[in-house]
């Protein structure tokens, strides 16, 4: 106890047991995640997840064989050769061998590597969403139900069926952003820490 009459260990316990409720709850999306596309994470024949004629079977599936083919050989693929008589591929903002997680498809076949980057694309979109609304003060069920809304909702889910890979790899970073601009405008000072 100090001179106040307080336990100086409360506070940090609380932040703990804070701490622990939102893993419990991000968890429970990931296991949430898991269960919705186990069928085809999981299995020794891969269903690529989506209808094969639109732009996932289409194109993008071609893009990132080709293009993270050429990186698994020691290649940036500057140029495709086999669109039209050669179009810029590497300068095609569509590409995305920059992207971070993208590098599933480096290591992994395609068809495979597809199914886990749009699992793992809805859990950090629920994930996220979580993250946006603990930062705005609700509770954790709170902040599950917003992640849940957010991942399986009609706004981004239905994107998977239509084949609209970059779209669901772009929109799960609008939390993190709105959560940027919360930071900016409500903490003052350190609001450049939340810019950046």
């Amino acid at each position: 106890m100090n001179a106040k009459g307080e336990d100086p260990q409360r506070p940090e316990l609380a932040l703990r047991k804070r701490r622990l409720n939102h893993l419990v709850w991000l968890g429970a999306l990931l296991l949430l995640t898991l269960a919705m596309f186990s069928g085809v994470l999981f299995t020794s024949e891969p269903v690529v997840l989506s209808n094969g004629d639109t732009d996932l079977a289409g194109q993008f599936i071609h893009w990132r064989a080709f293009g993270f083919g050429e990186l698994r050989h020691g290649n940036l693929a500057l140029w495709n050769p086999h669109l039209f008589c050669g179009a810029p591929f590497f300068g095609g903002f569509q590409s995305a061998l920059l992207y971070p997680p993208n590098l599933l498809f480096v290591v992994l076949p395609v068809g495979v590597a597809v199914n886990w980057s749009i699992a793992l694309h809805v859990y950090l979109a629920g994930a996220f969403a979580y993250l946006w609304a603990a930062c705005r003060g609700l509770s954790g069920l709170s902040c599950f139900v917003v992640g849940l809304m957010f991942m399986f909702g009609g706004g981004y889910f239905p994107h998977i069926y239509a084949g609209h890979l970059p779209n669901l790899c772009a929109m799960v970073w609008a939390p993190v952003v709105l959560m940027g601009i919360d930071g900016v405008v409500t903490k003052g000072g350190m609001g450049w820490v939340w810019l950046v």
